[in-house]
Parts: C-alpha cells; structure tokens; sequence
C-alpha cells in the first residue's frame, strides 16, 4: 500500500449516487403453454425506460414425470450439466425488432463457451447450480418441481460482453423449445418398461434490471439523447455448426464454412459426440475422445496448433490439449476474469475433451476477403459409428441504435 493513502486524512469518502435504485422486473411470455417444438416470445415494450440486459436472467419453472420400472441393474436418472439449456432448440435476442444475436443448438453450444470462458462474477450462482443438479437424481418421485434462474450471458455473447445500459429501445427473446427434452437426462434402462423420465417447462418469467437515475444524470442523459447521437455496441457472436454424421475414417477433414473478414474467427471450439443426441440414457452434455491423435484447425493457410505431440486421450497423452483449453479463458477476458466457475479440472477433462483453439491474434495473411475454415481430424483407429461434430464458433460483432428514433443497424 502506497504511503499516501494512508496519510490522506483530509479525504474524505466517496459515494456513487449517479444510480439511486435497480428494480429488477418480470417479464412474462404471450402464451401461456410452453410445450415441445413450440415458439416462445417475451417482448418489453416500454421505451422510456433505461435496461442492464447483462444482468438479466430467465427464471424458469419445470416438472420432471417418471414413468417405468426401476432396474437394480439401471443406473438412476439424473440431469445433465446445463440441463436447462438443452430445454430450447435456438434462441434469439431482437431490439427494435432487429435481430441482434441468435444461437442454434442451445444446449451443446452454451456448454462449450461456458466450459472454455465464462464470468466469475455473473455466473457462478447458475455454475453451482448446474454442478449440484449434474449428479441430482431427477426421479425422487412419480413427479418433482425444481426451478431455474439462467442469465442471459450464458446464452447471448452481447449480454456477456456489452455490461451497459441499453437506452429507450424495445427488446424481444425468441425462444424455440427442443422437440423432445430426452438430453435433459440421462439414466434409466434400456427396455420398454423401463424408467423414463420427461421434462415440463410450467413458468417462464424473463427478469430485468430497471435502472433509475438521479436527477442530475437523468438531466445529462436526456441532452446526450436530444442530440441524436448513435450509439456503437461492440460484442462477440457465436455461430455453432454441426457435422451429424463423421465417416468412419481414421482421417478426415471438415470444410465447416467460408466466413468474411467482418466475421474472422476469434476462437473456435471443437467436440465429439457418439450417439449422444436423443438418447435418453446418454449424457449430452458430455463428448467423447473418440480415438482422436490429432485435431488442428486450418484457416486459409494458417494452422492452428503450429506443433503439438500426438494425442492419446484415453492412454493419459492430453497434457498440451488440456493446457491450450485453459488458456482460453484469461485470453477471452483480456486477463480480468482469471477463474472460470465452469472449469473441468486435468482428470474430468480426459473423459470430456475439447479442442480449443484461440485465433485471436492472426497474422496479416488472414486481412482482406473471405476465410476458409476446415477442421483436420486424425484418429488411431477409425471414427465411431454414430459420431457427430460440432464446431462453436466466437466472432467479433456489433450493431449501431439510436435512443433518439429507435433505428437499429447491425453490422456484421
């Protein structure tokens, strides 16, 4: 400590009292029943008023039924880390009707970006959650109600990394519920009779923080909005894309997508799943290692790792993998967020590996016209059948509205 602050005894302290209250409001859905496949929209109407989006959150109520016969030789059904987000197929996040951010495959996709990045600070209450829940029996009787508060920055990049008040806007999530909650769970047997279990979504509340200010910055805000000024909300996207099916090779490579420079990837996430998808007695929220000796990313003629030892996951060869996973993390928050409520430690990770690539700090090559993103896949004995790929990728974005007259540009 510096010997000056301790001496300043003719300070005196400092309060904030730019903002006098944060009411936290519910918003509720135009339907009323939240059944499977159907679509889901909350809508805040009122303009005149002054939104935290990267503190709100998604309060929801569930009934998990169970049917069948328990076997002693069955193992008990239990959810899956993050289970909630596999309740929903695809989300979407409008303002002014302009859509601003979409993610597809829920589930899957907010796992891998909250298991490679995530904020201590907004999500570790729904982190413990979800790490108590992942080994909570979801059959302690005929039926069982449990509720859930997801933040919005577990979903949508924008809430995760634009924390500023949005001014005067109208704001609408677009929720489209899975087909079938069979990821939700895992467990119970494999026979007609056995115990199955399904999920019911009952309540859905969106709650968001209403910000009042004091009449000296209310007075400030209402000038800076007289001037009609635009506003630039930079942010980062996701964009996740599946291979449903790999070829049962022992190499393979996966033309993902051609992207433009606007949207030249930051960081890219790769997993393996075999026979996960639908499969009641299967955990979703897990990925197999599938044999993989070697994973690398090709951007036009980049590669991404430059050098890494060949893997063998299962025999315990992983040791450089787990160490770029981790790293991730301080990367993606440029240092400030150092610990990740979501971390899987060096032992879990072998059963659960990801392939985590950082590309923010491309070379000029990657500069003008489109990217070519393929993922190489080397295995030490073919591909199981059933595998599907998924690849998450993180890009930057940013769209431009005026508080003044509503208009909303987005710029990708």
């Amino acid at each position: 400590m510096a010997s000056g602050s301790i001496l300043s005894i003719d300070k005196l302290a400092i309060h904030d009292d730019t903002i006098i209250k944060k009411d936290i409001y519910p918003y509720t859905p135009y339907t009323t029943t939240f059944d499977e496949s159907d679509e889901i929209r909350i809508a805040i109407q009122s303009k005149d008023t002054y939104l935290l989006p990267s503190e709100s959150f998604l309060y929801l109520q569930i009934v998990v039924n169970t049917t069948g016969t328990h076997g002693n030789e069955d193992p008990e059904i239990k959810f899956v880390n993050n289970f909630a987000s596999f309740l929903f197929s695809d989300v979407r996040y409008e303002i002014n009707g302009v859509p601003i951010e979409s993610v597809r495959n829920v589930g899957r996709a907010s796992t891998m970006k909250l298991t490679v990045a995530s904020r201590l600070s907004h999500l570790i209450g729904y982190a413990s959650f979800c790490k108590t829940f992942e080994s909570t029996r979801a059959r302690h009787a005929n039926e069982a109600s449990y509720d859930i508060a997801i933040p919005l920055s577990a979903w949508f990049l924008f809430c995760d990394d634009y924390r500023k008040i949005i001014l005067n806007c109208r704001h609408e999530l677009i929720l489209n519920r899975s087909r079938q909650s069979l990821d939700c769970t895992m467990g119970g047997g494999s026979t007609v009779t056995s115990a199955k279990s399904s999920v019911t979504l009952k309540k859905i509340e969106w709650k968001m923080p209403h910000i009042t200010l004091s009449d000296h910055l209310k007075l400030s805000m209402l000038n800076y909005l007289s001037k009609n000024r635009k506003i630039i909300v930079q942010h980062r996207s996701m964009d996740m894309v599946e291979y449903p099916l790999l070829p049962e090779t022992t190499s393979h490579i996966w033309s993902v997508k051609t992207v433009p420079y606007a949207n030249k990837p930051r960081f890219v996430i790769v997993a393996l799943q075999t026979n996960r998808n639908g499969q009641r007695v299967r955990d979703a929220s897990k990925f197999d290692t599938c044999f993989v000796s070697e994973v690398r990313l090709h951007l036009n003629s980049q590669i991404y790792p430059y050098n890494m030892n060949s893997l063998n996951i299962g025999g315990g060869i992983y040791s450089e993998l787990y160490a770029n996973y981790a790293a991730i993390q301080s990367s993606y928050y440029n240092g400030v967020e150092s610990i990740n409520p979501f971390n899987v430690n060096f032992g879990a990770f072998q059963s659960s590996p990801l392939f985590a690539f950082d590309t923010s700090r491309a070379d000029e090559s990657l500069i003008g016209g489109s990217i070519d993103l393929r993922v190489e896949i080397k295995t030490r004995e073919n591909i199981p059948a059933n595998t599907a790929a998924y690849c998450l990728i993180i890009y930057d974005s940013e769209f431009v509205y005026s508080p003044f007259d509503g208009i909303v540009a987005r710029n990708v």
